[in-house]
């Protein structure tokens, strides 16, 4: 864990329709875990108070969008000492790339001669698409691929005007929501001459409340975004929505294609229904209801005999801040990935150990690796094999 300081700043407006009269403060959330921090002894109490940060989730009514009130310091968070995402070690975000390069290849109209990722770590993407040429824009970018440039910058600091191009096609996936203002995003691509597509993947507001997953909110999330409030910020900015789709698969996504405002006759402009019935009414009761089921199913959990999690993920903290009980009963948490076993998280006071895939039959198992559904199944299926004594699975829905 970085010993730098964490810095936040809270957020007056909405960040979509920058209006203040529609948003309400609808989730607080005291005292929250930052996740993916990890440290290589014993997390004390100072290192556990240190990494939370009283939380506060907003909606807007005008464009239907949800964020984060407190935005901590993207120098911190993103940091190599901090952040620890690389897609081609993390499985879910791998099924996510794999299905955001299909949902691509379906609506592209052809390759162009230059591709932009914005927000890609290494060069995966590039390479399932078949792209020849292009960038990664990202301050942790690394490729072993020579016709890809790594741009270790964050898009503000870059001149659009560099990429001059016949053809440029813009691909983003889960970056978007990590952008502390979501207009400095489209306001650089808009910049950028001949854009031919734009193809983005964001966590998807509907698909959380439809499937009451409020763990899923995070501080790396800064953004929860519906196609409305998609469809409003990206108008601003010369852009229509041509198609899109929706996966429960990876944290709930919503993935659009974007063309120019100049191929309206080509896009999609029905958009009555999509935003679902949203109001801020239904995400403050359906969060209250969520918070207490955890409540007492800790509560049950709390009697489990011999009680382990199983996954190590990197949003583990999220389930031990909603089944507190865990700090106090649970003896370790189980991963596959060896040398997670010689780290600690920075907020759970747990070790992790190594599963050397022996007979579960004498410990209960709460699967603690909810965040991806597709992630999950699988830990399910390969837990249930080895006939566990109790097994559990929080939030419900996977």
């Amino acid at each position: 864990m970085s010993k730098k300081q964490i810095l936040s700043k809270s957020v007056i407006s909405c960040p979509i329709c920058r209006k203040a009269s529609s948003t309400e403060e609808l989730i607080y959330m005291p005292a929250y875990p930052l996740t993916e921090l990890f440290t290589n002894t014993p997390p004390t109490q100072n290192n556990i108070l240190a990494t939370t940060l009283d939380q506060t989730f907003c909606y807007c009514s005008e464009c239907y969008h949800g964020y984060l009130k407190e935005i901590i310091s993207p120098e911190f968070l993103y940091s190599k000492e901090n952040y620890n995402t690389v897609t081609t070690l993390s499985q879910g975000s791998l099924a996510s790339i794999n299905n955001f390069a299909s949902f691509v290849s379906k609506n592209a109209d052809s390759n162009s001669p230059y591709s932009i990722d914005i927000g890609g770590n290494d060069s995966n993407l590039l390479k399932k698409l078949g792209r020849s040429i292009g960038c990664i824009i990202d301050p942790n970018a690394s490729s072993d691929a020579k016709e890809f440039e790594c741009i270790n910058q964050f898009v503000e600091e870059i001149d659009p005007e560099r990429f001059d191009y016949d053809s440029v096609d813009i691909l983003s996936s889960h970056t978007l929501e990590h952008i502390e203002d979501p207009h400095v995003f489209f306001k650089f691509i808009s910049k950028i001459q001949n854009v031919s597509s734009v193809f983005i993947q964001v966590p998807c507001l509907e698909l959380m409340i439809s499937s009451s997953r409020y763990d899923l909110v995070h501080h790396q999330h800064l953004h929860y975004f519906t196609l409305s409030s998609i469809k409003i910020i990206a108008t601003q900015y010369g852009f229509s929505v041509k198609n899109w789709e929706y996966d429960v698969g990876h944290y709930g996504t919503l993935r659009v294609h974007l063309v120019n405002l100049g191929s309206r006759d080509k896009a999609i402009s029905h958009y009555e229904g999509d935003a679902l019935c949203i109001t801020p009414q239904t995400i403050a009761t359906e969060y209250k209801s969520f918070a207490l089921i955890a409540s007492q199913q800790s509560l049950s959990l709390s009697k489990y005999p011999n009680l382990y999690c199983y996954g190590a993920s990197l949003m583990l903290p999220i389930v031990f801040y909603y089944y507190p009980c865990l700090n106090e009963v649970c003896m370790g948490i189980l991963d596959q990935e060896k040398k997670k076993s010689a780290i600690w998280y920075s907020n759970v006071a747990v070790p992790i150990l190594h599963d050397d895939q022996t007979d579960l039959s004498t410990k209960s198992i709460v699967l603690s690796a909810v965040a991806t559904r597709s992630a999950c199944r699988k830990i399910v299926k390969n837990t249930i094999d080895r006939n566990p004594l109790h097994m559990f699975i929080p939030f419900g829905e996977f």
